[in-house]
């Protein structure tokens, strides 16, 4: 019988430290994502959304060597346009080195719409229209101009 007991408690402590919490970020749930179309050509990333500083939200996506940020003024649900280093994208040439900066382009018309913000469940989901300017004026490499049209995104604000 002292076999027994032993077995079953040697088996729940196996079990029990061998459960753990999951590593994964609460913002790679399949009901968070950000998408878009990128020249023409679908796209989606990773998603992230935190703030930075008392009032602004940036909403992240990164995939592909790419990492798209748009930097609102959050107040809540509403149209947000976008200048300068509101939207950037930066091209990665493997996982530290930056191949290409961009950057909201002058006269762009480059916006976020918050569709739906849950102060509860800290979720952000909206719509985005990005015009990216290569910010590296003499970079003959990457495209002058990228353009992401029809973005939506679902994301969990990060404390």
């Amino acid at each position: 019988m002292k076999a027994v007991l032993f077995i079953l408690l040697a088996a729940t402590v196996v079990v029990a430290f061998s459960c753990k919490k999951s590593d994964q970020p609460s913002n790679m749930s399949p009901d968070y994502f950000i998408d878009a179309s990128q020249n023409g050509t679908n796209w989606s990333g990773t998603p992230q959304a935190y703030h930075q500083g008392t009032d602004t939200v940036v909403i992240t996506g990164s995939g592909n060597r790419q990492l798209l940020a748009l930097r609102i003024n959050f107040q809540g649900v509403g149209n947000y346009s976008l200048t300068g280093n509101q939207g950037s994208l930066l091209l990665m040439y493997g996982e530290a080195i930056i191949a290409g900066r961009y950057r909201i382009g002058t006269g762009s018309e480059s916006t976020v719409n918050i569709t739906a913000y849950d102060a509860t469940n800290k979720t952000i989901t909206g719509t985005f229209n990005v015009k990216l300017a290569n910010a590296v004026t003499t970079d003959t490499t990457n495209p002058q101009n990228i353009v992401f049209t029809s973005g939506a995104f679902k994301v969990k604000l990060d404390n």
